[in-house]
């Protein structure tokens, strides 16, 4: 009973020392670890750099105008374009060079092509890990998601948004770094 008891001890003492030993190791690099984070003035110039690489409203035009709706800001930037309600419709219009905005319940992977000709995507559905805001984003694509207020009426090719009727070849407004949608 006292062998096991001191076999007990020989091991909980062991335990410490090899702590002991690797904090003594490992201190010196914890303080260029600490020294080395970046403090919150270099990350907020980060997101402010990530804004300026996305197309944004002027200013003064954006005081002076009402949104219609919000939903989720889901990808940064501006986007302005003619509605289009299909993938295969975004496709034609885009590739003719025309500017287009792609309006859906919800995107799936068979609307890619379109989502690459389109200037801005907004969907009824969704959120920030969306189909629609994760491929908008992986394609500097403005994005809003998650517009609940939107009533779609796919097969006349029309939605109603704050009493308005929005039929496609409309021009509709996007600020995907605020949800903000201008009709």
């Amino acid at each position: 009973m006292i062998k096991t008891t001191g076999e007990k001890i020989f091991n909980i003492c062991n335990m410490t020392l090899m702590i002991l030993l690797s904090l003594t190791i490992v201190f010196p690099f914890w303080q260029q670890i600490i020294i080395s984070i970046s403090p919150p003035s270099e990350a907020s110039t980060v997101n402010l750099h990530l804004f300026t690489l996305h197309p944004t409203f002027d200013a003064a035009a954006l005081k002076k105008a009402q949104p219609v709706g919000k939903g989720i800001a889901a990808s940064p930037g501006a986007a302005a374009g003619t509605i289009v309600f299909t993938a295969e419709d975004a496709v034609v219009h885009g590739k003719r060079g025309e500017k287009v905005v792609l309006v859906r319940l919800e995107t799936s992977p068979e609307d890619i092509e379109g989502m690459k000709y389109s200037q801005g995507i907004l969907t009824v559905r969704g959120g920030q890990t969306s189909h629609a805001a994760v491929v908008a984003r992986g394609m500097g694509t403005c994005c809003v998601s998650g517009c609940g207020d939107i009533k779609m009426d796919e097969e006349n090719k029309c939605f109603t948004l704050a009493g308005k009727v929005y039929h496609e070849g409309d021009v509709l407004s996007l600020d995907g770094s605020t949800g903000n949608i201008y009709g």
